[in-house]
């Protein structure tokens, strides 16, 4: 995994997913947290 600060629509475009929203589903399915929410700690826990 990398740091970006691409909208999260081109990290999925660019990850195989054709609809953002589905994207975001399954992130926070896995991980717990929608991807913007993972961006945020990121930022909190000085991380990018």
């Amino acid at each position: 995994m990398y740091c970006t600060n691409l909208p999260i629509k081109v990290i999925a475009y660019e990850e195989g997913y054709n609809d953002p929203l589905y994207f975001s589903r399954v992130f926070k399915k896995y991980c717990g947290i929608s991807p913007k929410e993972f961006r945020v700690q990121l930022q909190k826990n000085r991380l990018i």
